[in-house]
């Protein structure tokens, strides 16, 4: 990953994981989400990047409608209860999110972070969404 950016690892906003609950699914929830930590990552002056299992057609579908780009695959060096080492997918977001396309200069207000995301030097960002 790290050569797939050219960056220093405390140069990357690592997205470990965002969960959404299937009663809520289909209703833009999971694209908020990745808007959130995308704005998060690059208003802090980082590369947001994350990993998807190969099999996870549906959140690979968002990355890269969203405008994630693929920058590589490896077999995973882990095993999931079925004792499969799935393929795992490489990808580094937009440093500028499609939310953001289209706004005036100066007019990009940052959504607050969420749960789950590694900030700057691997703080980990954590918010409610209780309201």
């Amino acid at each position: 990953m790290l050569h797939a950016t050219g960056r220093d690892a405390g140069q990357l906003g690592v997205v470990t994981r965002l969960f959404v609950d299937p009663a809520a699914r289909r209703a833009g929830h999971a694209r908020g989400l990745l808007e959130t930590v995308t704005s998060h990552a690059v208003a802090h002056g980082l590369r947001p990047v994350l990993d998807v299992v190969d099999h996870s057609q549906a959140a690979i579908a968002l990355y890269e409608g969203a405008g994630w780009q693929l920058v590589g695959t490896e077999i995973a060096t882990w095993v999931t209860p079925a004792g499969i080492r799935p393929t795992v997918r490489w990808y580094v977001g937009p440093m500028v999110p499609r939310a953001a396309l289209g706004k005036s200069e100066g007019r990009h207000p940052v959504p607050p972070p969420v749960g789950g995301f590694m900030g700057h030097e691997g703080d980990r960002v954590s918010t409610s969404l209780d309201g």
